[in-house]
């Protein structure tokens, strides 16, 4: 009797599943799923895919070595790629970006910050900072850790999207054209653009910086399919 009825389940299981599977496949081919970047994206569309790519993200970065993105030579080397390669679609302090890349689904992130972006951080820090000293000094230190925990995960996995690109988002890969040094100089200078560099800022570095480094940007580049120092990210 048990037997029957451990079949009787397993069988509705696998009934289920077959219905399922055919009706994510008459979906597909139905054309009902409207493709196009200018269509709304639905919420559960939203959470599936930054769920899949967040996971897979943090599985193939989270070995990876961070160097010293304090550096100054290195931030300002990163700005020179990012000059060449980030601006139209990341944009700049004092200038935004392309107006294309607005039109993009989903948008680019924009790594500049406005004096408004940063007072609401200011605001925002200065409320976690009064609730971690309301709950003492321990969590004090805990969360000192947990802030450089993060800022470590959010380098590494801004090198691997750097290098390797990421899937249906328009993010092309830079790693057969730049090397590991090359792309942590990128993520040094966009988190410095993220902690508030100024247009005064930026504009000065453009003014400082030779034109022929540039020049000698755009011929640096290895030859399409070379591969740099690091191994796949799989």
């Amino acid at each position: 009797m048990k037997g029957s009825r451990a079949l009787t389940i397993i069988g509705t299981v696998v009934v289920c599943l077959v219905v399922a599977a055919g009706a994510i496949w008459l979906f597909m081919v139905s054309g009902t799923f409207d493709v196009a970047a200018s269509a709304p994206t639905s919420g559960l569309e939203r959470w599936v895919l930054n769920t899949v790519r967040s996971h897979s993200i943090e599985r193939r970065a989270k070995n990876l070595t961070v160097p010293d993105l304090d550096d100054t030579a290195r931030i300002r080397k990163g700005f020179i790629h990012y000059r060449e390669s980030c601006v139209d679609c990341h944009g700049v302090p004092g200038k935004g970006r392309e107006e294309f890349a607005s039109d993009m689904n989903p948008v680019p992130p924009r790594f500049f910050r406005t004096p408004e972006d940063l007072a609401r951080l200011r605001a925002r820090r200065q409320q976690m900072e009064a609730r971690s000293a309301e709950a003492g000094e321990g969590r004090r230190s805990g969360g000192g850790a947990d802030r450089e925990a993060h800022e470590m995960r959010e380098n590494q996995h801004n090198f691997w999207k750097v290098k390797y690109g990421v899937e249906m988002t328009g993010m092309p890969a830079f790693g057969g054209s730049h090397s590991d040094a090359e792309i942590w100089d990128m993520v040094a200078f966009v988190n410095r653009l993220r902690r508030g560099m100024t247009a005064a800022q930026y504009d000065s570095l453009v003014a400082t910086t030779p034109a022929e480094s540039s020049e000698e940007h755009e011929h640096e580049h290895p030859k399409s399919g070379a591969t740099s120092g690091e191994a796949s990210g799989g």
